[in-house]
């Protein structure tokens, strides 16, 4: 079903590359939210398989939408568990640590659109980033990049230490802004936990090249 899903919105989004077709961006850009999301799963779940996989939190039975409706809203109902030890959501809310959430941030209210949680080899929950920028080739990167730096420094748990192992802004145009190749190569990915990944619809080499990143923080 989440499959058939994430097909609709491929053939909903692919159209908006051309120079025919055009869409508002105010559409447009949470679109590619949507499918990067989707793609994120779909990326997880060729990692860890299908044993535990469970997409029953996105759904929802509405008489009004003839049936069953696809939910993604704000929060923790907007999961997918990818595992016993991964899941994935959609714009979760990390709130102040002086909740009973055992992670949230130390300062005020943080909603990425990505996040991924998983639990480490010493039983530590952490968490990568993902922050889909379908406008950032247009404004820059400078200020998307300051947002990943703000969630690695102020998502923690209730020790205060901090649990974000990668924060990192998908694109899928290249930025214009100059001398920004080495926020994207490989090993700056890798050793800084912190950078971008071009992933445009279509292009396998931008998967790919996101599910090594993620295989290796992961599975480090």
């Amino acid at each position: 079903m989440l499959r058939a899903l994430y097909r609709k919105f491929k053939k909903t989004v692919s159209p908006f590359a051309g120079e025919v077709f055009r869409l508002s961006l105010d559409k447009t850009y949470q679109l590619y939210e949507y499918w990067s999301y989707f793609k994120t799963v779909e990326i997880l779940r060729d990692i860890f398989g299908d044993s535990g996989f469970d997409a029953s939190n996105l759904f929802s039975a509405s008489p009004a939408d003839g049936g069953l409706s696809l939910r993604l809203t704000h929060g923790t109902q907007s999961r997918v568990t990818i595992s016993e030890k991964v899941k994935v959501y959609f714009q979760r809310y990390y709130r102040s640590i002086n909740t009973p959430d055992t992670i949230g941030s130390y300062s005020h209210l943080m909603i990425p659109d990505i996040a991924i949680e998983y639990i480490d080899k010493l039983g530590e929950t952490r968490v990568i980033i993902l922050d889909p920028k379908y406008r950032v080739y247009q404004i820059g990167v400078t200020s998307a990049l300051d947002d990943m730096h703000m969630y690695k420094d102020a998502i923690v748990n209730q020790s205060f230490q901090r649990v974000v192992q990668g924060a990192f802004i998908l694109v899928p145009e290249l930025p214009l802004d100059t001398d920004i190749t080495k926020f994207m190569s490989s090993d700056y990915l890798k050793s800084q936990r912190l950078g971008i990944c071009k992933l445009k619809v279509g292009h396998l080499e931008d998967e790919n090249k996101l599910r090594q990143l993620l295989r290796y923080l992961i599975q480090a």
